[in-house]
């Protein structure tokens, strides 16, 4: 064989041979166009999870008030959210005309602590002191115009030691008796306003002993 017929095939299978590499590429590019996109991936919302909000915290007290028949406040008091039928704190009551009345505390249904009246004038006319629902201690009431009227001394309900009532002046005596066990036990003195004794009486035990004026 010649070397023109050499090189006329080198030539021939060259070509061929570039002739299938481009059918080749042709085919693997159709194939590629031909097969379906892959699936495209749904996009999920996140769920947003709220928080709950804390529970409210309820008062531990709950105001009462009660009214006159003509509407006007007439106590103000507290009891406890979980058991209404206990008062709690603080009670006040008022006159009609919305002036103060009375105030004193609760504690757990019985009086405890100061309790305190007033004239409608707004001067006070009582004080005193209560332990579990009994008084106990020194009282005092008083004139309209605010003069001391009587001194007296409670002890776990009862009256003990000497009761002193005063003219309006505040000072001078007008009766001073004594008391044990919450009753009258000793002399029952009587005074004039100008501090002499007008007469007085005896007592034992609450019995009348005897009488004696001057």
């Amino acid at each position: 064989m010649s070397n023109n017929d050499r090189e006329e095939r080198k030539k021939w299978a060259g070509l061929l041979a570039l002739i299938i590499l481009l059918l080749l590429g042709l085919w693997l590019f159709s194939r590629c166009n031909n097969e379906p996109p892959p699936p495209k991936r749904k996009k999920v919302a996140k769920k947003i999870v709220k928080k709950a909000p804390p529970p409210k915290k309820l008062p531990e007290f709950i105001e009462k008030r009660e009214y006159y028949p003509t509407k006007e406040l007439k106590t103000i008091y507290y009891v406890f959210r979980v058991h209404p039928d206990v008062k709690h704190k603080t009670c006040t009551g008022y006159y009609k005309s919305g002036k103060k009345m009375y105030k004193f505390t609760y504690d757990h249904n019985a009086k405890s602590g100061l309790i305190t009246f007033w004239y409608e004038n707004g001067k006070k006319a009582m004080e005193g002191q209560f332990v579990k629902d009994k008084r106990d201690g020194e009282f005092k009431e008083y004139h309209p115009n605010g003069k001391l009227k009587l001194a007296y001394t409670y002890k776990n309900g009862l009256l003990e030691g000497v009761w002193t009532e005063y003219y309006d002046d505040g000072t001078s005596k007008m009766i001073e008796r004594h008391f044990k066990h919450d009753r009258l036990d000793g002399k029952v003195t009587y005074f004039n306003k100008s501090g002499g004794e007008k007469f007085h009486r005896t007592y034992k035990d609450g019995v009348l002993m005897r009488f004696a004026g001057k």
